[in-house]
């Protein structure tokens, strides 16, 4: 008994140590292995792929690339460029905003619909916000009364105060 012990250990040991250098989960290894030693064959065969690895570099470089393209398209295309000038009176945060979903979609004909879809959300972002504000004051129950946001029996001079006191009085 204690032989099939040492066996399955020593099995289970192998499978995690060849599983840590195919970057493959060396706990799961180790117990896979150590109940089917056999399976120490299995790992062996698996390839390490290399590809998994190389996956966030390729993204990040995607991505720069996009980045290039957008700035390329700025400073070349005049339909393009008097459309992201549309977002200067909106800020930094809106052109972010706009490189951001620019880069996930990436299609130069979309460039129109994406800055009208962020000017919207710029130009009703307190209308947006009163609209949350106002769903959560009806779901915590918090009421006005003299000037003040209440909830329970503390009363708050701010909206998002409230809330947030109602949030946590929930969350806990």
């Amino acid at each position: 008994m204690l032989t099939i012990l040492i066996i399955a250990l020593v099995f289970g040991i192998m499978g995690s140590i060849v599983a840590s250098t195919k970057k493959k989960s060396s706990v799961l290894w180790f117990i896979i292995c150590f109940f089917l030693p056999l399976a120490v064959l299995i790992i062996l065969v698996i390839p390490y792929d290399e590809k998994s690895e190389n996956k966030k570099f390729e993204n990040k470089e995607s991505e720069s690339e996009i980045n290039k393209k957008l700035e390329m398209l700025i400073k070349y295309d005049d339909n393009f460029k008097v459309a992201y000038e549309k977002l200067d009176k909106y800020g930094a945060k809106a052109k972010q905003k706009f490189k951001e979903v620019y880069a996930y979609i990436g299609k130069p004909e979309k460039v129109n619909e994406i800055i009208e879809k962020i000017i919207f959300e710029e130009e009703n972002k307190e209308k947006i916000e009163e609209s949350k504000n106002n769903k959560l004051l009806e779901k915590y129950g918090i009421v006005f009364v003299n000037n003040k946001y209440v909830f329970g029996k503390y009363g708050y001079d701010k909206v998002e105060d409230a809330i947030n006191y109602a949030i946590r009085c929930d969350t806990t």
